[in-house]
């Protein structure tokens, strides 16, 4: 319900009234938080089939009633939310987070380079970020760098449509939420999950984990077996390395 646009006292009303459950808007919030931090982990853990190509974009939001930017990458042949960032500005500090973590989850090294081509508006920022990220820092820079199709938009041969479709289903979410309040609020990263694995895209016909290559809850209950998969997911995790480091006998 969180993530069909209800808000907190909606859930808490719907369930007095179909269910007879009586909990109050904060035990929601709590369930959310809790389910917020595994799920950051697991979908972090998620290797999906990447096609090279990335549409950035960026958009406003409100945390508690503070203007900030929310950058965001998608691989537009499988509408993949690869990965977002917050930051402060509309600037080169935010531009170049997400080029980052964008390098991160696909795994761009100074041999190996993924991204093929990274579209973006005509935001002056992203031009900056792009030629500091890909070319000229001896940290993150690649020996192939990606095409930059800049000032991608509406009525141009190039188009960001496919992000903007998907700013506009945060921007929704975001307004029925009144506003952020604060930074890890567990919106964002709940979202990301219900959008990549759960909520079938109408052009694919399938989730974009499933077009990306990976294995989607099915059938009934799907919330409950995503979470079994990130809980085992994190079990195994702790399992290994108390492996690893376990004192020798």
């Amino acid at each position: 319900m969180h993530c069909r646009n209800v808000s907190l006292r909606g859930i808490c009303a719907t369930l007095e009234e179909t269910y007879n459950i009586k909990v109050s808007y904060q035990t929601i919030q709590n369930y959310l938080s809790r389910y917020e931090q595994l799920l950051t982990e697991y979908m972090a853990s998620l290797k999906p089939q990447f096609s090279g190509k990335v549409n950035i974009d960026e958009l406003y939001v409100s945390i508690s009633g503070e203007m900030k930017y929310l950058f965001a990458a998608l691989d537009p042949d499988t509408r993949y939310l690869l990965c977002t960032v917050l930051s402060q500005k509309k600037d080169y500090k935010g531009a170049r987070k997400i080029f980052g973590e964008l390098s991160k989850v696909v795994g761009q090294g100074w041999e190996k380079q993924p991204i093929r081509q990274i579209t973006t508006d005509g935001l002056a920022s992203y031009k900056r970020a792009f030629e500091v990220e890909f070319k000229t820092d001896r940290h993150t820079s690649t020996k192939n760098p990606p095409e930059l199709v800049f000032g991608a938009g509406i009525g141009k041969a190039a188009n960001n449509n496919i992000m903007e479709r998907v700013n506009n289903t945060i921007r929704g979410r975001e307004k029925n939420y009144r506003g952020l309040k604060t930074d890890e609020t567990p919106m964002l990263p709940i979202f990301v999950a219900y959008y990549n694995l759960m909520k079938k895209h109408q052009a694919l016909g399938k989730t974009p984990a499933a077009a990306a290559g990976i294995k989607v809850p099915t059938g009934k209950d799907k919330w409950i077996q995503l979470i079994k998969q990130a809980d085992d997911w994190q079990k195994e995790k702790a399992a290994e390395f108390e492996r690893m480091y376990e004192a020798p006998k």
